[in-house]
């Protein structure tokens, strides 16, 4: 009777110590949970994840940068003409521009023209040091791109497109776009 009684004594003890242990665990996992959750936002908010990081203004001066949400910013630009630049920094994976352009009056000038008046008013900007080869090189694909707007996309190099859309009938939408 005493190894019977001794025996359910272990095995009631070995259920309780399981189920403490279980009850522990739980307790431990949900407190790893809640530990974790500000370290995933924290990092949300970082660029470790995306391959481009953090957007940055690309000219020296000229352009109000300002930050949207994370890899995302505008840079509005005074282009010292009547055509208004707005350009939109976007991507991880793809590292995009979106350079919009809009046009005096109802209807911007024919795609071969409003290209190409795009594209010289791009090579005329005070782009950073780091930014300029880069911006010559958008400028003189669009110049191409002018010669036969309908020809979409245009491909730069192994990597880097270039596409025109129209939004709105006084809106050029350039989309410089590189697969990283």
């Amino acid at each position: 009777m005493n190894v019977v009684i001794c025996r359910v004594s272990v095995l009631l003890l070995g259920f309780l110590l399981a189920f403490a242990g279980c009850s522990r665990k739980a307790g431990q996992s949900g407190e790893q949970a809640e530990n974790k959750a500000p370290a995933k936002t924290a990092a949300s908010n970082s660029s470790p994840d995306c391959v481009r990081g953090e957007p940055e203004a690309l000219l020296a001066s000229h352009s109000v940068f300002k930050q949207s949400e994370p890899h995302e910013a505008l840079e509005t630009v005074d282009t010292g003409s009547p055509i208004k630049l707005v350009i939109h920094h976007f991507g991880c994976t793809h590292y995009a521009l979106d350079f919009e352009f809009t046009f005096p009056g109802e209807r911007m000038p024919d795609p071969r023209v409003s290209i190409k008046d795009a594209a010289a008013l791009l090579e005329k900007l005070p782009f950073k040091e780091g930014n300029r080869q880069a911006m010559k090189g958008i400028a003189a694909a669009m110049g191409r791109m002018a010669e036969d707007p309908y020809k979409q996309p245009l491909t730069m190099s192994e990597t880097e497109t270039l596409t025109a859309t129209t939004p709105a009938l006084h809106v050029l939408r350039i989309r410089y776009d590189v697969a990283l």
